[in-house]
C-alpha cells in the first residue's frame, strides 16, 4: 500500500511539474513569434538578385580597365627605361626608342584619361558595395533563419511536454486503482497473526544472543591482549637493572609533603622534577630515548647571606594517589639529613687571595690575610683586581663570573651594535672601601663603565683609567656588577632598560633571587645504581652551596643587624675567626622506621641530670675564656673591637681614633 501510495504521488507530482513548465514554455512563444515576424520583415530590405548581378558586373568592369591601365602604365614606363638606356651618340636607336615611347602614351591616353589611382578608387568603391549587398542579404536571410529555428523548437518541445503529461494523466487512474487495490488486500489481511508475532520475538531474541556472544568473544580477546602485553612488560622488568622512574604517569602527578625536625627555614621547596641525563652517562639498564629523562625530589635552598654551615634534618615523603593502577606506588619516605653552606675559600682549588665563579667564604687565614693593601684577583677575569684593606675584616663571602647579561646584551646590542663586558660580583660587602680594577678584554682605556644594582637598574659610574693597571679604578666596598661598554649609552636607553636584567649577581648572591637550578630539561649526572636494598636510606652529610649574599655582613665595628632568617642565632666573629678545638659534633640520622625502644627513655637516671649540667657550666666557661683572649689579641694588633674606620685610606687608626 505504501509503494502504491508513494507511486501514485509521484506521478501527480509529474503531472503538476509538467504543467507549470508547459506554461512557462508557451509564455515564451509570443516573443519568439514577434523575432520571427520581425526578421520576415527585414528580408524586404534585402538587394534583389538582378540589382546584385549589376553591382557584380560593375564590380568586374572596374577591375578589368583597372587592370588594362596598369598593363599599359608598365608598358610606358619599360619604354621610358630603354630610351634613358640609349646614349645620345647612337641618334638612330634613340630615335626609334622615342618614336616606341611616344606610341606606348599615346595607347594609354587612348584608352582611358584617369590615373591609374582614380581607375583603382572605382574599383574598390564598386567591390566594396557589391559585398556590402551580398553580405547583408546573407545576414538577413541568417536571422530569419534563426528565428524559425527557435519558434520551431519551442513549439517541439512543448509539443512533447504535452505528450509526456497526457501519458501521465492517462496512467492516473492505474495507479490509483493500484492504491485501492493494496488497501483493499491490507483490509483483508487485518492483525498479525500469532505464529508472526512469534517469529518476530525468536528473532530479536537471536539478534540478542548473537550480539552477547560477540562481546563476549571481544572481551576474550582483549583479557588475552592485557594478559600477554602485561607478561611481555614482567619479563622486560624481570631482569632490567633500570632503577629509575621516567615514566610520566608513574610520577608526573607525585606529591611531596616535607616534615623538618632542623633548619627548615633555610628550605625554599620540595617538589618532583623531570631532568634530562647528560648524553655522555650511560644508564645501566636504559633500552629507550624516553629513559634519558627521569623523575627526581629536588630541594632547593632559600637565599641567605649566611658564612656558617648549617644542618638539615627532616622527612620528605613521596605519594602517587592518581593515575593507573599499574602505576602507582606505596609512599616513599626519604630521610635527609645533609650539611648546608658554602666552601671555605682554601677548599675551591683556585688560589689562596682567588675569588672563585661560585661563592665562597672567606676568612682569615682561608683566602684572605690581614694587609692594609690586599689583593684580591678573580678565577673568571686573570687581569682584573679589587685591592683593599683586609685588617679587621670579618667572614664575607665572595663570588665573580662574566657570564653575559642576556636581555642587556641584545638591547645594548639591538641600539648601538656593540658587545660588552660583564663583571657579575655577588654584591659582598668590605668593612672598608677598596679599589676595583676592571681590565677590558681588549686592554683599550676607550670604554664608558656602568654599574647594575640588585634591583637591575644601570647607572653610569666614574672611573679613572689606571695605565699601570690597565683598567678603570672604582672605589667601592661592595663587589657588585659592573659592565664596559665600547659605546656611550643615552640617559633615554638606560630609562628603558632599568629593571630588565634577565640575570642575577654570581650564583649565591643572598641580594639577588634564589635560583634552584631545577628547571626541567637540565642536565643531571645520574650516580651508577647501587644494589636496591629494602633497609631505610642511610642519609649523609655533603656540603651544599646555597645562593647568599655577605652583602649584610656586620663588620667588626658596626652593629648593623645580619640578614639572618630571624629563626638563624647571631654569630659572633670572633667566633667564626678563631674556632675552638672542641669534640666533634655528633650527627642525627633520622629514620622514620627506628623504634622507640633504642632511645632514651623518659624520665632517665638523675645522673644524666647531673652530667648534663657540668657540661653547659664548662662549656659556658670556655666559651667566656675565648671571647676574652680574643679581644686582648686584637688590641695586641694595635686596635679593639669597638674601633670605627673611614675610608680614607690610613692603614692604622691614630691614637685620636683609639681614644
Amino acid at each position: 500500500l505504501t509503494n502504491a501510495q508513494n507511486a501514485l504521488t509521484e506521478l501527480e507530482t509529474k503531472i503538476s511539474t509538467l504543467t507549470t513548465e508547459i506554461a512557462a514554455l508557451e509564455a515564451e512563444l509570443p516573443a519568439l513569434q514577434t523575432a520571427l515576424e520581425s526578421a520576415q520583415n527585414a528580408l524586404s530590405g534585402k538587394t534583389s538578385d538582378a540589382e546584385l548581378a549589376n553591382l557584380k558586373t560593375a564590380m568586374d568592369n572596374a577591375q578589368s580597365i583597372y587592370d588594362q591601365a596598369v598593363t599599359l602604365d608598365a608598358d610606358v614606363t619599360a619604354k621610358q627605361a630603354a630610351y634613358d638606356a640609349i646614349p645620345a651618340t647612337d641618334s638612330g636607336l634613340k630615335d626609334q626608342a622615342y618614336n616606341a615611347l611616344i606610341a606606348a602614351q599615346n595607347a594609354r591616353s587612348s584608352f582611358n584619361s584617369k590615373t591609374t589611382a582614380e581607375l583603382q578608387a572605382e574599383y574598390n568603391s564598386a567591390m566594396t558595395a557589391y559585398n556590402q549587398a551580398r553580405n547583408r542579404n546573407e545576414s538577413l536571410d541568417a536571422q530569419y533563419s534563426t528565428a524559425q529555428t527557435n519558434l520551431t523548437n519551442k513549439q517541439n518541445e512543448i509539443s512533447a511536454k504535452k505528450t509526456e503529461k497526457s501519458n501521465a494523466e492517462a496512467d492516473k487512474p492505474n495507479k490509483q486503482q493500484a492504491v485501492d487495490d493494496a488497501q483493499a488486500a491490507l483490509n483483508a489481511v487485518g492483525d498479525v497473526t500469532e505464529a508472526k508475532k512469534k517469529m518476530d520475538d525468536a528473532q530479536r531474541e537471536l539478534t540478542e544472543a548473537t550480539t552477547a556472544y560477540n562481546n563476549a568473544v571481544t572481551a576474550e580477546t582483549s583479557a588475552k591482549t592485557a594478559r600477554d602485553e602485561a607478561k611481555a612488560k614482567y619479563d622486560s622488568l624481570r631482569n632490567n637493572r633500570y632503577p629509575y622512574v621516567y615514566e610520566s604517569a608513574a610520577a608526573g602527578s607525585a606529591k611531596v609533603s616535607k616534615d623538618w625536625e632542623e633548619n627548615g627555614s633555610y628550605v625554599d621547596d620540595v617538589e618532583v622534577i623531570r631532568k634530562r641525563v647528560s648524553d655522555s652517562y650511560s644508564i645501566p639498564g636504559a633500552t629507550g630515548s624516553t629513559m634519558n629523562y627521569i623523575y627526581c625530589v629536588a630541594v632547593t635552598i632559600k637565599s641567605s647571606s649566611s658564612t656558617s654551615d648549617r644542618d638539615l634534618f627532616g622527612q620528605i615523603t613521596v605519594k602517587q594517589t592518581s593515575g593507573d593502577r599499574e602505576n602507582r606506588f606505596e609512599d616513599v619516605v626519604l630521610d635527609l639529613a645533609i650539611e648546608i653552606g658554602y666552601l671555605d675559600a682554601e677548599d675551591t682549588e683556585v688560589g689562596a687571595g682567588v675569588i672563585p665563579e661560585e661563592p665562597a667564604t672567606f676568612r682569615r687565614g682561608s683566602g684572605f690575610e690581614q694587609d692594609s693593601e690586599f689583593v684580591f684577583e678573580f678565577e673568571a677575569d686573570s687581569h682584573s683586581t679589587f685591592v683593599v684593606n683586609t685588617i679587621g675584616q670579618g667572614t664575607i663571602t665572595l663570588g665573580m663570573n662574566t657570564d653575559p647579561d642576556d636581555d642587556l646584551s641584545e638591547a645594548i646590542y639591538d641600539e648601538y651594535g656593540v658587545d660588552v663586558d660583564f663583571f657579575n660580583g655577588n654584591y659582598g660587602t668590605f668593612n672598608r672601601t677598596g679599589t676595583l680594577y676592571l681590565c677590558p678584554s681588549s686592554g683599550e682605556d676607550d670604554y664608558y663603565v656602568y654599574a647594575i644594582d640588585e634591583d637591575g637598574d644601570v647607572s653610569r659610574v666614574s672611573a679613572d683609567w689606571d695605565s699601570y693597571e690597565d683598567g678603570y679604578a672604582i672605589r667601592t666596598r661592595t663587589l657588585g656588577r659592573y659592565f664596559l661598554s665600547p659605546q656611550r649609552l643615552s640617559n633615554s636607553f638606560l630609562s628603558s632598560i632599568n629593571g630588565t636584567s634577565s640575570s642575577g649577581s654570581s650564583s649565591g648572591s643572598g641580594s639577588g633571587s634564589s635560583s634552584s637550578g631545577n628547571n626541567a630539561g637540565d642536565l643531571v649526572i645520574v650516580p651508577a645504581p647501587s644494589t636496591p636494598s629494602t633497609s631505610t636510606p642511610s642519609t649523609s652529610t655533603p656540603t651544599y652551596n646555597p645562593p647568599a649574599s655577605s652583602s649584610s655582613i656586620p663588620s667588626s665595628s658596626s652593629s648593623s643587624s645580619s640578614s639572618e632568617a630571624s629563626s638563624e642565632p647571631e654569630e659572633s666573629e670572633e667566633e667564626a675567626d678563631d674556632p675552638v678545638e672542641s669534640e666533634p659534633e655528633e650527627l642525627v640520622d633520622v629514620d622514620a622506621e627506628q623504634e622507640d625502644e633504642d632511645g632514651p627513655q623518659k624520665g632517665g637516671s638523675v645522673l644524666l641530670w647531673v652530667l648534663l649540667a657540668v657540661g653547659l657550666i664548662a662549656v659556658a666557661g670556655v666559651v667566656g675564656f675565648l671571647i676574652y683572649q680574643n679581644r686582648v689579641r686584637r688590641e695586641d694588633d694595635g686596635y679593639s673591637q669597638y674601633d670605627e674606620y673611614n675610608d680614607d685610606g690610613d692603614d692604622f687608626p691614630d691614637d685620636d681614633d683609639q681614644n
